[in-house]
C-alpha cells in the first residue's frame, strides 16, 4: 500500500517518476488517461482550500476515478466521531484512496500505518504539503535546464508554512541552494540554511518563492500592516526590476495583492503563479497513479 505523506523519505527515483509522468500528462492534455481499473477516492478537506482541492478533483476525474468529496460539517465528525474512526469507516466501505487536508502535523503518519487504503497528503498543519512542492519542482524544471546548483530564496512566513517545509525536505537533496528570508526569527531549527533579507538576495536568485503570512496560525496576532509588510518583505516593482533576466517568481497561493506581491506584477512575465496552478492538476494526476500502483507510469514512461 503506497502513500504520499511527506517528501523526507521519498526516493529521488520516485520524485522523478511523478514529475515525468505529470509532464507526459501535460503534453497530451486532451488525451484521456484513464486508470486501467476504476478506483474510488474520498477528498477529505478539514481546512479551507481552493487550488489544491479542485485540482485534485479535476485530476481524479481525468483519470476516470469515482470521486467523493467529504464535508466535516455534514458528517458524523460534527457529532463527535474521531478522524481515525471516520477513516476506518471509509476503509470498511471499500474506498481505495483518501486525499486529506488537516491542521494536524502528524495525524497522517499515524493513520497511514493502520489502514488498508492509499493516503495522499493535501496539506498537513505547518509541516507538509508534498504535492505543492512537486508541482513547484515541475514549474522550475520548465524554465531551467536542470535544478542542481540553482539558488532558491523562500520569502515570508516560513515557520508556519507547510509549503516551505516541504521544499526544505525536497530542494537540498536535489542540489538546490536555499536561502531563507523570514519576517520573524526562525531560531536554531533552521540554522543549516542561509538567512538573509530580500534586498540582499534579489539580484542573485534564480527562483524567488513568496509566501503569505498565515494569520490563522498566529494566535497572538500580527502587528505589521499589509503596507508595511509589502515595503519590507514584498515583491515591489522596484525589486522586480532587479531580478536576473532568467529568474522566475513563484507563490503557492492564496496571495494577497500588494502584500507579498505588487498587484501590477501578478501576471508579469517572470511571475509563474498561474503556471503553477496549471501544473498542479497534472502532478496530482501523477500522484494518484503513483499511490494506486503506477500502472500509467509503467505504460507511458516506457514507451
Amino acid at each position: 500500500m503506497k502513500h504520499l505523506i511527506d517528501l523526507k523519505k521519498l526516493p529521488l527515483t520516485d520524485i522523478s517518476q511523478i514529475v515525468r509522468l505529470a509532464e507526459v500528462f501535460k503534453k497530451g492534455r486532451k488525451v484521456p488517461f484513464f486508470l486501467p481499473e476504476t478506483k474510488s477516492v474520498v477528498n477529505l478537506f478539514l481546512e479551507a482550500s481552493t487550488r489544491t482541492r479542485f485540482s485534485f478533483e479535476l485530476a481524479q476525474k481525468r483519470l476516470g476515478m469515482q470521486v467523493m468529496s467529504f464535508s466535516a460539517s455534514s458528517s458524523s465528525m460534527e457529532k463527535g466521531e474521531s478522524f481515525y474512526d471516520t477513516v476506518k469507516n471509509l476503509e470498511a466501505m471499500g474506498v481505495d484512496s483518501l486525499v486529506v487536508r488537516t491542521s494536524d502535523n502528524e495525524a497522517l503518519n499515524t493513520i497511514s500505518e493502520k489502514v488498508n487504503l492509499s493516503i495522499v497528503n493535501a496539506g498537513s498543519g505547518t509541516r507538509h504539503h508534498p504535492t505543492q512542492a512537486l508541482l513547484d519542482l515541475m514549474t522550475i524544471k520548465t524554465h531551467f535546464s536542470g535544478v542542481e546548483g540553482l539558488h532558491v530564496a523562500i520569502v515570508g512566513d516560513i515557520s508556519h508554512s507547510r509549503v516551505a517545509h516541504s521544499h526544505l525536505d525536497l530542494l537540498p537533496k536535489l542540489g538546490v541552494n536555499v536561502s531563507l528570508c523570514s519576517f520573524q526569527d526562525l531560531g536554531d531549527d533552521y540554522s543549516a540554511y542561509n538567512h538573509t533579507k530580500i534586498d540582499e538576495i534579489i539580484e542573485k536568485v534564480d527562483v524567488l518563492m513568496m509566501l503569505r503570512v498565515q494569520n490563522e496560525r498566529h494566535h497572538d496576532g500580527i502587528t505589521i500592516t499589509n503596507e508595511q509588510y509589502h515595503e519590507i518583505y514584498g515583491l515591489t516593482e522596484a525589486r522586480y526590476r532587479k531580478l536576473k533576466s532568467s529568474a522566475i517568481v513563484m507563490h503557492p497561493g492564496p496571495y494577497i495583492r500588494d502584500k507579498e506581491i505588487a498587484s501590477s506584477l501578478i501576471e508579469a512575465d517572470k511571475v509563474k503563479i498561474f503556471e503553477q496552478v496549471n501544473n498542479g492538476t497534472f502532478v496530482r494526476m501523477a500522484v494518484m497513479d503513483y499511490v494506486l500502483g503506477g500502472k500509467l507510469s509503467e505504460s507511458l514512461l516506457t514507451t
